[in-house]
């Protein structure tokens, strides 16, 4: 029976060297059999058709090999074996760069970045820089995947490595920055000013997807930042719509609570369209004088002075809200926990808004 299937299968131009998972041909399965029942006519039809080993046919077999390599590389990326890793390149030192001649490929590094692995993942960006910056058949580089999947330190990471990743542009247009992860934009901004520039496909600025989305806390931060740098002249930029910042703002009925007052009184609203058309003109000029200020100071300085200047204007944001009673509100002691808050901000070196959930006047 055996037989007669083989010759039929002959007959028909079947790819007569094909090789299996396991790097073999049909001649090699064959030949493997050492058995008594060994079929030495099937053997001999085999050749007669062409069939060949494995071992000669070096270019097949190689390629067969690169894709075991490949795929036993994404192994030890899933589990973030640096060890394994080396293995590997000890067996093909051309691995890497295989895989960075294709040019959209979840890459070793995608995959550490996407489960958290950052020993892995900052020794692939070490070995080859490149893959942090490629995309993915889906449009992602590492970073975003790193975002989407909530992994901070590995995020924190990739920036202290490549500050520029913060720029980076994957699907549509979209930077780390559009994601609008309240916890990362200091850090964001901080490490990469330029990035708040950045627009998608649709001229979108990170405060035109922060507003469309209604994330309150992220347009606080990036408002604030954009007085911090005197450079509120961005929050009039047109997405491909014609919309600027106040337009949405408007049309999305956004609004922003004070919790100022007692736990169980009413929560006072104001939407975010009336902050951005007040001009608070001498808070201006305290960022002015920071901005300034941290031209000339080490990145270290200038980022503590970040901290306090987006405090600053975190209390500014939240004191347009407030109704007339005097600087601080109703509580005097509020001026020494928000200078509590910069401190404490500094030398943990955490955002603002972090802190900030635990201030009377957020």
């Amino acid at each position: 029976m055996s037989q007669q299937i083989v010759t039929s299968l002959l007959n028909c131009k079947v790819e007569i060297n094909s090789l299996n998972s396991d790097g073999l041909t049909p001649l090699d399965i064959t030949l493997l059999d050492q058995t008594q029942s060994r079929n030495q006519e099937i053997e001999d039809m085999l050749c007669s058709a062409g069939a060949l080993e494995a071992t000669s046919l070096p270019i097949m077999a190689n390629c067969t090999n690169v894709l075991r390599t490949d795929q036993r590389l994404n192994e030890a990326a899933q589990v973030g074996n640096v060890d394994a890793l080396y293995e590997l390149i000890w067996e093909d030192a051309y691995l890497l760069d295989q895989i960075d001649r294709v040019p959209f490929v979840d890459t070793p590094l995608h995959i550490a970045a996407s489960m958290g692995h950052v020993n892995f993942a900052l020794e692939i960006m070490r070995l080859k820089p490149s893959f942090a910056r490629k995309q993915n058949q889906y449009g992602f580089i590492p970073l975003h995947l790193a975002l989407q999947n909530s992994h901070t330190q590995m995020v924190l990471r990739l920036i202290d490595v490549d500050i520029n990743l913060v720029r980076v542009q994957g699907r549509e247009g979209v930077t780390p920055l559009h994601y609008g992860n309240v916890d990362l934009l200091y850090k964001f901004l901080a490490a990469c000013p330029k990035s708040i520039l950045q627009v998608t496909i649709r001229k979108e600025t990170a405060l035109h997807v922060a507003a469309k989305n209604n994330k309150l806390e992220v347009l606080k931060v990036m408002l604030g930042w954009l007085r911090y740098v005197n450079k509120d002249d961005i929050i009039n930029r047109k997405d491909d719509e014609g919309n600027i910042l106040l337009h949405i703002s408007i049309s999305r009925k956004s609004t922003v609570h004070n919790f100022g007052g007692q736990e169980d009184s009413s929560l006072a609203t104001v939407e975010i369209a009336d902050y951005l058309k007040r001009g608070l003109i001498w808070r201006q000029k305290v960022l002015l004088f920071f901005y300034r200020s941290s031209l000339s100071i080490t990145d270290e300085n200038r980022n503590a002075l970040l901290v306090v200047a987006i405090l600053i204007t975190t209390a500014t944001f939240q004191a347009a809200l407030t109704p007339p009673q005097d600087l601080w509100g109703n509580n005097s002691n509020n001026t020494d926990f928000a200078t509590n808050v910069a401190a404490t901000g500094i030398n943990n070196n955490r955002t603002v808004i972090q802190d900030s959930q635990h201030d009377p006047l957020s």
